[in-house]
């Protein structure tokens, strides 16, 4: 009698449980049942939504399913750990687990570990200042509110969408509490000029004092110095300056940009290592025509997908897909209450066209709702989430070679 042995399932994994790994895992799992095995690793069991964050920090519920719920029934299996080293020659990731470090092999990689924060070089911000980067620092954020008193000065630093919606929701929900917004540039300077009107609006609605061209030189317990010397008191300081990107790619030696995102050509694959394929915050195109496609769950989720659909293609021997994307709307919570829908071209450059008030507010709830309503959908139906000019490559014929000059 001849023995028959079962061909080796390949091996998928998946590192970050975010919008861009939990997609690209169910939609892959699902899709290549009973020819893959599918495991994402996480550092935490449970999915954190991040663009509620701001929510949590004013000390609002927000729910965070466990990755086993959002997993259930696609036979992808989860690893709770941190991944501490990519080996792309011998196709392992190391692996700290809370039972120790592990050594877990892969054919086919996909790197979506995100962004989070990080200290910048400004006095005191690393011991003083709180974020709203990580579940554990918008908690910490909701803490140190909890214990103001009426009255107490409370500073976000940074007027991007962080920043901006920070501040509106800590204003809306503690109206006892004097909210300053401080940024070097100009408030609503990526909106249009209608877009702009309608932000500052809000805020002079809601209390809040914005602070332009105001550059902050270092902060401590209860206070904080500007560029210009000024003192402000601030008895809690609240850093949105900008995410970072995981380091992991560049600690493991793999090709990166010049602010550490992975380097990736037009399919989403490693330069270098065209196993490894890649999405979310941590990840982008090498090349200045995907300049724009800019970090975020807008960004993150259609990444997701399309590197799941082309490492499912790679294993089926079919031709992979270009990466295409195109913005339509900036969505702005400004608490609960009110809303900014800011209109953008494709390459997200600003029209006039904006929605406000509870409208903007109820369009803005829809759209986070819709993100794990997305995860949901594609873990039971496969292949169905889709998004705009996903068919019109951004980099319809760069090589790898034409796009080595552009890794930092």
């Amino acid at each position: 009698m001849t023995d028959v042995l079962e061909a080796r399932r390949v091996r998928v994994l998946v590192l970050g449980g975010g919008y861009a790994g939990v997609l690209a895992t169910v939609r892959m799992a699902k899709r290549l049942a009973g020819r893959a095995e599918v495991t994402l690793v996480n550092d935490r069991p449970d999915f954190v939504q991040r663009i509620r964050l701001h929510q949590l920090a004013v000390g609002q519920r927000v729910a965070a399913p466990s990755l086993d719920h959002l997993l259930r029934k696609t036979g992808a299996t989860l690893l709770v750990g941190r991944a501490t080293e990519i080996d792309p020659g011998d196709r392992t990731v190391s692996v700290a687990t809370a039972e120790g470090q592990l050594s877990v092999s892969y054919d086919y990689l996909v790197y979506a570990l995100g962004s989070g924060s990080g200290a910048p070089p400004i006095a005191g911000i690393a011991e003083h200042a709180h974020h709203v980067a990580t579940e554990e620092g918008a908690r910490r954020l909701a803490s140190r509110l909890g214990q103001c008193r009426e009255g107490d000065h409370v500073t976000v630093v940074g007027a991007g969408l962080t920043g901006v919606e920070l501040s509106t929701e800590i204003a809306e929900a503690r109206p006892d509490l004097r909210v300053t917004l401080l940024t070097s540039g100009s408030l609503g300077s990526d909106l249009s000029a209608a877009g702009a009107a309608a932000l500052a609006r809000a805020m002079t609605a809601l209390s809040v004092t914005v602070r332009e061209h105001t550059a902050l030189a270092s902060a401590a317990r209860t206070s904080i110095r500007t560029a210009d010397g000024e003192e402000l008191d601030s008895h809690v300081t609240a850093w949105c300056g900008g995410f970072f990107p995981n380091a992991l790619a560049r600690s493991s030696g793999l090709p990166t940009l010049a602010d550490g995102r992975l380097a990736l050509d037009g399919h989403l694959r490693s330069i270098g290592a065209p196993e490894i394929f890649g999405a979310g915050d941590g990840v982008g195109l090498a090349a200045d025509e995907a300049r724009y496609v800019r970090m975020g769950c807008v960004t993150a989720l259609p990444l997701g997908a399309a590197a799941a659909d082309n490492v499912i293609a790679t294993i089926e021997g079919a031709a992979l897909e270009p990466f295409g994307f195109g913005f339509f709307a900036r969505c702005i919570s400004l608490g609960r209450r009110r809303g900014l829908i800011q209109r953008v071209s494709s390459d997200d450059q600003p029209m006039e066209s904006v929605i406000t008030g509870r409208l903007g507010a109820k369009i803005k709830e829809g759209v986070c709702r819709f993100t794990l309503a997305a995860l949901a959908m594609e873990r039971l139906f496969p292949g169905t989430y889709s998004w705009p000019k996903r068919h019109i490559p951004i980099l319809p014929g760069s090589t790898s070679s034409e796009l080595a000059a552009n890794i930092g």
